[in-house]
């Protein structure tokens, strides 16, 4: 039997329909190792179903890598990751519900300080080292001690459980079993020859589907002529980035809420293995209008703020995103206000909103639920007099 052949008997029997559930989000590969990014809508015996960039595309089952033919095939037997709790359906319909809660359980949340590290390649030759941690594997171009790695890791993993704690989408989270990749520069030019951007402490690149960073973004330890010296560090960065890694897909239409949940998660102050919860209103209010919490990164606005119109911003796809005045505050005030400041302060419309895109709703339908019965009008005016409340004036300009 040649390759053909036993490459169509593996694919004859698999059917999966998900016309009627939400799609599978994540990025695949060709049978060239070329990679894109798709919400997956159905597979019939010969053909794969997604939408990409808004498009549906049919790509033939014989086009795509084996690693994606074994992962739809396992798709159709029910093998998801049940670890992952963050996003059901309802039996018989295909209103997604996602679990989770804006509100904080607890005034912090924190990392196991005996986390375990695994070293599972160490080729000084090649200077490559690989370590893991349970939910991330850290590729580095110098070795590292575990201790070290321990350290760092502290603020990869609370991430990553405080991402997944609330009610947006983490779709790859959901039959994932591949822990999320990491590389790890000794030096900054190393970094930047990586694809860096030289004035970024890290960044997460949906093309290599990793994200990047320097050590010098991660050590808090610096060794100096023999003596060490402990930095005062922010995990700001860090945490925006593990955010963008962690939720793809359908949420993704949005650029507000894309860069505003991940601003909203890097303001979360983090301390050695902890998020201190109780701290991120003030910590919000600290990043925009000054130097950020205990002054390790903030916008320095002030407190008055001119801003573009509410309803404009918040209509703008990610390209138009970058030309307003002050996206990423911007972002972070919606966000924030969507979650704890409107309505009855739960983030009961937000959640819905981000169910609505996840069963494949336009956008504009799913703002409606932000809206509230609302004009974009009154809409605004309830933004700007809630962030009044928090001691900050807005004003819009056209």
């Amino acid at each position: 039997m040649n390759m053909l052949a036993a490459r169509a008997l593996f694919l004859g029997p698999l059917i999966l329909v998900l016309s009627t559930a939400p799609g599978i989000s994540r990025v695949w590969t060709d049978n060239l190792g070329r990679k894109f990014e798709a919400d997956l809508l159905e597979v019939n015996a010969t053909s794969a179903i997604f939408v990409v960039n808004g498009s549906r595309r049919p790509i033939p089952l014989r086009n795509l890598s084996e690693e994606d033919l074994l992962y739809l095939k396992k798709k159709q037997h029910g093998k998801a990751n049940a670890g992952i709790a963050s996003l059901r359906t309802r039996p018989g319909s295909s209103r997604i519900e996602l679990k989770g809660s804006f509100i904080p359980k607890a005034p912090e949340m924190t990392a196991n300080l005996q986390l375990p590290v695994q070293v599972v390649a160490s080729d000084p030759a090649a200077r490559r080292w690989v370590y893991r941690t349970p939910h991330f594997e850290f590729i580095s171009d110098s070795f590292l001690k575990e201790s070290l790695v321990r350290d760092f890791s502290w603020a990869f993993e609370v991430t990553y459980d405080y991402v997944t704690s609330l009610p947006i989408q983490v779709p790859r989270l959901h039959g994932a079993t591949k822990r999320l990749r990491t590389y790890v520069y000794e030096s900054r030019a190393a970094y930047i020859r990586a694809g860096g951007s030289p004035r970024s402490s890290g960044v997460y690149l949906p093309a290599q589907d990793a994200i990047m960073v320097p050590l010098s973004s991660l050590s808090r330890l610096t060794v100096t002529g023999g003596t060490v010296i402990r930095n005062r560090m922010s995990t700001r960065v860090l945490q925006h980035e593990i955010t963008h890694y962690l939720m793809r897909g359908r949420t993704q239409k949005a650029a507000w809420f894309i860069e505003g949940s991940a601003e909203f998660v890097a303001c979360v102050p983090f301390f050695r293995n902890r998020l201190l919860l109780s701290h991120h209103p003030r910590a919000v209010i600290d990043c925009i209008t000054a130097s950020g919490w205990e002054s390790l990164g903030g916008y320095r606005l002030g407190h008055a703020i001119e801003l573009a119109p509410l309803e404009n911003f918040m209509a703008a796809n990610a390209l138009e995103f970058k030309q307003f005045k002050n996206a990423y505050p911007y972002s972070l005030m919606v966000f924030y206000f969507f979650a704890h400041l409107d309505g009855r302060k739960d983030g009961a419309r937000l959640k819905r909103y981000a169910e609505m895109l996840l069963e494949g709703r336009p956008e504009p339908e799913a703002r409606s639920v932000l809206l509230a019965g609302r004009s974009e009008a009154q809409l605004q005016a309830d933004f700007a007099r809630a962030w009044n409340l928090q001691g900050i004036k807005l004003s819009f300009i056209r």
